[in-house]
């Protein structure tokens, strides 16, 4: 990972209690790593619950290729997860990707101009939302 992009990360890790500072332009972009913030968790039962990311087992950093299709942890993380997009649309303004693995659905939002993205994952009795950013990337850092 190029020392531009992980500055980038950790001043926006740094600031995950609040609102994000800066973000990226993604526009033609066909790879980025994006970093929610804090998540929150909603289930029938307790309600919703708000926290940081490892309280759920959620990854720091995402590795988007819309090249090749697919989601995944950086190589840093250890977690080694990947997931296919099953489907993205770019409209110049933002772009969507959405998917379903595992009994999941997943969808993300971000910002084509800034890279601000918000984030979704529901699956039955259970919902994660979180906000973030995203930054141009090479797939293969």
């Amino acid at each position: 990972m190029t020392r531009r992009i992980l500055t980038t990360m950790i001043v926006m890790l740094a600031l995950a209690g609040g609102s994000i500072a800066t973000a990226d332009d993604l526009e033609g972009a066909q790879a980025f790593l994006c970093a929610p913030s804090h998540a929150t968790v909603c289930t029938p039962a307790d309600g919703c619950e708000s926290g940081p990311l490892w309280k759920w087992d959620i990854p720091t950093f995402i590795i988007v290729d819309l090249k090749n299709e697919m989601l995944g942890t950086t190589k840093a993380s250890g977690l080694e997860r990947s997931t296919p997009i099953q489907k993205f649309d770019r409209d110049g303004e933002q772009i969507f990707i959405q998917g379903t693995e595992l009994g999941r659905a997943y969808s993300f939002v971000i910002d084509e101009d800034a890279g601000f993205a918000s984030f979704a994952v529901v699956m039955t009795n259970m919902t994660i939302t979180a906000f973030g950013a995203c930054t141009p990337a090479d797939p293969a850092e």
